[in-house]
């Protein structure tokens, strides 16, 4: 039985079941990550042109949800996190099965004749394997298997010659500058002090707005309200996660660096969907130490990976990265129809 939801509230407690009981679901599928980014996109706004709809099917104990938004005007569906941050789009199930073919066959056949735009699908889901045959759009996504390396100086033996002489340069330089290099982890338990929340995002608007708009100050308001957007969907998904962690990199007292993210449920694999630099300290390459920093903490607690998500930023593959990849299915639901 398949029905349609337009906010995921009535859906919170089979959501949590399901993703409590998955093996294939990332913190991205969680309850609170979306309720997270439906609070903050605000799809009840008349100005929204997509509206949010959550497919839910039951079928004895198969049960999965489908986030999905629809703009009825231009016959387009996409899935439910194409404006925001969330950088892996799976379908909400407890495991692998054949019955969920036929819910997207449903889905499909619902919407005859729209345009499909799904993104972010990563590549050892569900969905993209169902979704094999149709047209494909692929992206890079990094990640770091610590799991490979019995301890931390292995780890850093493993990294190239050059590579390890940048870590050494970036600590000799800063060390001249600053009597101290420190690594902070927050978490729900141990939660950031306001004024350092409000330095870290005032350091993520400034470097995400040189990064794309190449200005520090000179922004318009839709630059503006662009960065804040995304600001609020990030700070939303990552705090309502049950094990998120942020580590700020300090000189002296002085926040230079952070990255924020969150664990799977095993806390075995680090998911890092926001990482920034103040960017009056960028000749000290604090990225580089506070990836390595974190490496070392994360390597103590015995974390299997670390995936920095979207993107091949050369830092990444110099940290000892591995390449992993995400899809975007670009098709209409008539030819989807076809392929399953």
């Amino acid at each position: 039985m398949l029905r349609f939801y337009t906010s995921p509230y009535k859906l919170k407690e089979s959501w949590k079941e399901l993703y409590s009981s998955s093996a294939v679901c990332t913190p991205f599928q969680s309850y609170e990550a979306n309720e997270g980014y439906y609070k903050v996109y605000n799809f009840k706004g008349a100005r929204r042109k997509y509206r949010p709809i959550f497919a839910y099917h039951t079928n004895g104990e198969k049960k999965c949800i489908i986030p999905l938004l629809v703009h009825k005007k231009e016959k387009l569906l996409r899935n439910f996190s194409s404006f925001g941050s969330m950088d892996y789009y799976n379908v909400i199930a407890s495991d692998y099965d054949a019955v969920y073919i036929r819910v997207l066959k449903d889905i499909m056949e619902y919407f005859l004749d729209y345009k499909v735009i799904f993104e972010n699908i990563i590549d050892n889901s569900m969905l993209h394997e169902i979704l094999l045959d149709c047209n494909q759009e692929k992206e890079i996504c990094v990640h770091i298997a610590l799991d490979k390396f019995a301890s931390f100086d292995e780890y850093y033996k493993a990294l190239s010659k050059h590579q390890r002489q940048n870590i050494r340069t970036a600590y000799n330089k800063t060390l001249r500058d600053y009597k101290e290099i420190r690594l902070e982890v927050y978490s729900r338990t141990n939660p950031m002090p306001r004024e350092i929340r409000y330095q870290c995002t005032k350091m993520y608007d400034e470097r995400y707005a040189y990064k794309f708009f190449r200005s520090k100050n000179r922004l318009s308001i839709f630059a503006r309200t662009i960065i804040h957007k995304l600001q609020d969907s990030l700070n939303n998904i990552i705090e309502s996660a049950e094990h998120n962690q942020t580590f700020v990199l300090y000189y002296n007292h002085f926040p230079v660096a952070f990255m924020s993210g969150f664990f799977d449920r095993r806390k075995s694999i680090f998911y890092v969907p926001r990482l920034t630099c103040a960017i009056n300290y960028l000749s000290y390459d604090p990225g580089i130490i506070l990836v390595f920093e974190t490496i070392k903490a994360l390597k103590k607690d015995e974390v299997a990976c670390l995936d920095l998500t979207r993107g091949d930023e050369p830092y990444k593959y110099a940290m000892g990265g591995e390449e992993h990849y995400n899809y975007a299915i670009i098709d209409t639901t008539n030819n989807i129809l076809n392929t399953l």
